[in-house]
């Protein structure tokens, strides 16, 4: 099976974590099923398409075309896992904290995956960097160092929203956010997926607004 389709299905519950390991899934789509919830793991073969749904996608495979929140959750969860190959994606960062290694990967037409958030929350969680100069800093050269290889409708939303950025104000932010949305696509197996409000909401609230990365007075 290369395909598995079950969007829009009215699912409730959690996927199997069996699914998620099947050795030629390379697409599995879960959009608009808003009672799919829990965590699922898949293959770092498979891409998962779960736009509309209660469920965080785990590891490196974390393909969500887009995303539909700035995800929170534990190291285990966010962390990428062992390095292999990734089908029709780009990986244009690594890191690692403690034992866990991250990742950003990106679409063809540089559009962030999954892991690049799971990255940037992995790395820049208030808890994780509060009051540890070194930890703000990191968190700050990393998320430019990603957005830098995302396309220019990415790159512009830091360059106007992040609080690290001379060039950053709400006007200006507000309008790189509606361009993002209004032209940035993701390519999905039935079509293209818009970037979302929703996405770009969740990103300024814990991202773009975390006070911990505002210039030091």
């Amino acid at each position: 099976m290369r395909d598995f389709y079950l969007n829009n299905n009215q699912l409730s519950g959690s996927i199997p974590p069996q699914i998620g390991q099947l050795p030629n899934l390379v697409n599995i789509q879960l959009d608009m099923n808003p009672d799919l919830v829990g965590t699922f793991t898949p293959s770092t073969r498979t891409s998962v398409y779960a736009t509309g749904t209660n469920i965080t996608v785990c590891g490196r495979a974390a393909a969500s075309a887009p995303a539909i929140s700035f995800p929170t959750g534990n190291l285990a969860c966010l962390a990428a896992g062992p390095a292999s190959p990734l089908v029709k994606r780009a990986e244009v960062f690594t890191i690692s904290i403690q034992t866990y290694k991250f990742s950003c990967s990106v679409d063809n037409n540089y559009n962030p995956f999954q892991d690049c958030l799971n990255t940037m929350s992995a790395l820049c969680n208030p808890t994780f960097i509060t009051k540890n100069s070194t930890r703000i800093s990191n968190c700050k050269t990393s998320v430019d160092g990603m957005f830098s290889q995302m396309n220019p409708l990415w790159q512009a939303v830091p360059a106007s929203c992040a609080l690290w950025k001379s060039s950053s104000t709400s006007t200006a932010c507000d309008t790189a956010n509606k361009k993002l949305t209004e032209n940035a696509y993701y390519t999905s197996p039935t079509g293209l997926v818009p970037v979302t409000s929703a996405l770009t909401d969740s990103i300024k609230q814990n991202l773009w607004g975390n006070p911990e990365l505002a210039p030091t007075k």
